[in-house]
């Protein structure tokens, strides 16, 4: 049986059936628009009643209905009765606020007309699309917040198709922009370009779109304004789309011009460091050497083909400890720069002293890069500082030599003047007393008395010798002395003496070289040794102990014997006086000590004399100079 060949109610029934079973709501609306059917799935969706939809306009069923731009919808009965009224199917999203909920439901209407041959109605599909209507959103969400974040950059950024067109922009601030938007967009930038410009990004964009690869050209601004301008611009393809590029433009004259101005600046410093009067070097964070200029390579010896070596390598052993810790300072924000005195080994193996200013070069944000160190070599300014040293100690030398042969003429003066006229005084008195004398008893006593006042005579002619010899030996040359080996032949010289005592000598050389005036050093050690043995304690067996050593960097010769008590203090009154007697029993006078003071104060050197009843006496020199500089 045909389906036309059913009665009305049989086919009313199946096709009730059939709607009322459907999964999409479907309303069944007369040419009046005047609703007539709406089955199951539309009273659940639309939250209405069986029956209480019947003959009621189709706008009954969108209460508070609202548009896709969520504005109310105030007529909705024109809207949706032109809607259904029309001849072809029409789609269509609502939304609808239902019993004054406040959840928003959103519905895809659907209208078909179908004419009868008596009649004709509509048939209205509805659909709630809540799902997909929130998908639209955050995708129109996302969409806007791309476009916030493509406009919010400084670059601009452009869609642009294969022929050129812009179709799109992005821009967070449009006086970047060349052109006004209207005046570039769905434009062609073969119309906005100059010629050779645009062939040059045309040829850009298409490579970029048939490699599938971002393409990169960096120019200068093709107009006059903005003058000298530099942009970078950036082609780059977009997935799935085979005719259309993002082209991304930035303005990079900031960094052209920091590059110029950073390349500018290190051909400067290229030039202000291999060109400089000092050496320089570079060194990288863990010490090792980057660059060395030429006059490191004059001042040390090291070159290009030394790089990489650390620091330590070329600093003198005993400043490394120092250098690492000053080094590490720097790298620790301990200190920025430091400036010391310190020495490095020459590639021939020398100490070189140098006076070496250090400091940590950062970038703009304070990173540490690489240390700098200016060096000077030193070694004319040492030797200038050691020749006015030198000088300077010569001076107070002479000073003292001066000060020295003044008082010596003093005594020259004196002995002249009263010790030698007494005895020739004498001896004049005692010749004519003798001449005049006829009793060969009293000549004998004359004789006698002129035989001692010629020995006076003689002894005080001897000390002027001896004083003579040390204005003399004041000009005798400084030289590098073995005290040991000068001390042994002065012993071989008294060895009778020695011996005739029964005398010990010990020595202790911890040091044995001195610089000094070599008949010095003879002098000294002689004099002090005869004077030693002269005045030597008869109850006790004679022991001398001889020793040198260093104190404070200066030479010091101390003698030390178990003699006789000597009642003298180091007071120059009493060191410098020869008529005082320090032993009355053997009437002796300070001749030898008075001597080897005089010796010891022309050269810069000291003396010092100490003396004990019980321990003996002990007499120390110190030698201006240990060794020469």
């Amino acid at each position: 049986m045909m389906l036309d060949q059913l009665d009305l109610d049989t086919t009313l029934t199946a096709l009730k059936y059939i709607l009322d079973n459907s999964r999409e709501g479907i309303v069944l609306c007369d040419k009046d628009s005047k609703i007539r059917f709406v089955n199951h799935e539309a009273e659940v969706l639309l939250s209405v009643k069986k029956n209480e939809w019947y003959g009621k306009g189709i706008a009954t069923l969108f209460q508070n209905a609202f548009d896709e731009s969520e504005q109310p919808i105030k007529d909705a009965d024109v809207i949706l009765n032109s809607a259904i009224s029309k001849p072809t199917a029409v789609e269509k999203v609502i939304g609808v606020q239902q019993n004054g909920e406040q959840k928003k439901y959103w519905f895809s209407l659907r209208s078909k007309k179908i004419k009868g041959s008596n009649d004709e109605f509509t048939f209205v599909f509805l659909a709630r699309v809540n799902h997909y209507k929130q998908q639209l959103l955050d995708v129109q969400e996302e969409l806007e917040d791309l476009n916030q974040i493509l406009s919010s950059f400084d670059d601009i950024v452009l869609k642009v198709d294969v022929e050129g067109y812009i179709l799109n922009y992005w821009c967070n601030d449009p006086e970047h922009l060349f052109f006004p938007p209207d005046d570039f967009l769905k434009k062609n930038i073969i119309d906005l370009f100059p010629p050779d410009f645009t062939s040059k990004i045309l040829s850009l964009i298409r490579k970029s779109i048939r490699d599938c690869v971002e393409q990169e050209m960096t120019y200068q601004s093709p107009f006059d304004q903005p003058a000298k301008k530099w942009y970078k611009l950036l082609a780059r393809p977009i997935k799935y789309q085979t005719d259309k590029v993002i082209v991304i433009v930035s303005d990079i004259t900031e960094n052209v011009e920091l590059k110029e101005e950073t390349l500018v600046n290190e051909q400067k410093f290229h030039q202000v460091f291999h060109s400089s009067g000092i050496g320089m070097a570079l060194f990288s964070l863990d010490g090792k050497t980057i660059k060395l200029n030429k006059k490191i390579k004059e001042t040390l010896g090291y070159g290009s083909d030394d790089l990489g070596l650390h620091f330590r390598d070329f600093t003198h052993p005993d400043d490394i400890q120092h250098s690492e810790y000053l080094f590490e300072s720097l790298l620790n924000g301990k200190i920025s720069s430091y400036v010391i005195e310190k020495r490095y080994t020459h590639v021939d193996a020398r100490s070189i002293p140098c006076l070496v200013h250090t400091c940590l070069i950062t970038d703009t944000r304070q990173k540490p890069l690489f240390i700098l160190a200016q060096v000077q070599d030193l070694t004319r300014f040492k030797n200038s500082e050691y020749v006015l040293n030198q000088q300077k100690k010569e001076l107070e030398a002479a000073k003292i030599s001066l000060e020295s042969e003044l008082n010596l003429l003093m005594e020259l003066n004196h002995i002249v003047a009263h010790n030698l006229r007494a005895p020739a005084s004498n001896i004049q008195m005692l010749i004519r007393q003798i001449v005049g004398e006829t009793d060969a008893n009293e000549r004998h006593k004359y004789l006698q008395l002129l035989d001692a006042s010629g020995n006076t005579l003689l002894s005080l002619l001897d000390n002027l010798v001896e004083l003579l010899e040390i204005q003399q030996s004041s000009y005798f040359p400084f030289e590098l002395c073995n005290i040991e080996i000068i001390t042994e032949a002065i012993k071989v010289k008294l060895e009778s003496d020695i011996n005739e005592k029964s005398a010990i000598i010990r020595t202790d050389f911890k040091e044995k070289m001195v610089f000094f005036p070599r008949l010095f050093i003879e002098n000294i050690v002689q004099n002090l040794l005869s004077n030693t043995l002269k005045y030597d304690d008869p109850n006790k067996r004679l022991e001398i102990h001889i020793k040198t050593y260093l104190l404070d960097g200066k030479m010091h010769l101390s003698i030390d014997d178990n003699g006789l008590y000597t009642a003298i203090s180091n007071d120059d009154g009493e060191l410098l006086d020869l008529k005082k007697i320090f032993h009355q029993e053997r009437n002796s006078r300070p001749v030898g000590l008075y001597i080897i003071r005089r010796k010891i104060l022309s050269i810069g050197g000291t003396i010092t004399f100490d003396s004990d009843p019980k321990t003996g006496n002990t007499l120390t020199i110190q030698f201006p100079l240990s060794t020469p500089i």
